[in-house]
């Protein structure tokens, strides 16, 4: 089996499907990956875990990446 062959087997794949494949290979490289390893300041860690609890309580909104990147496109004038 090829690359090229995994490609275009992952695309019938729903929605859902290509979601977990990503994140199963995502995965397989950080742990495998010394690149991928982050060592965080522990003001970095506050922050983080500030940040998740505040989102597990519902107390953050979030702008779906999509539009994130509309928006630099835009200002920055680059096409998609």
């Amino acid at each position: 089996m090829t690359v090229e062959s995994l490609k275009a087997e992952s695309l019938k794949l729903d929605k859902a499907g290509r979601k977990e494949l990503a994140y199963f290979l995502l995965e397989s490289i950080i742990e495998t990956d010394e690149d991928f390893a982050l060592e965080l300041s522990p003001e970095q860690q506050a922050e983080l875990e500030r940040r998740m609890e505040a989102f597990e309580k519902g107390e953050m909104t979030f702008t779906p990446a999509k539009e994130v990147l509309s928006r630099i496109r835009g200002k920055h004038g680059l096409q998609h």
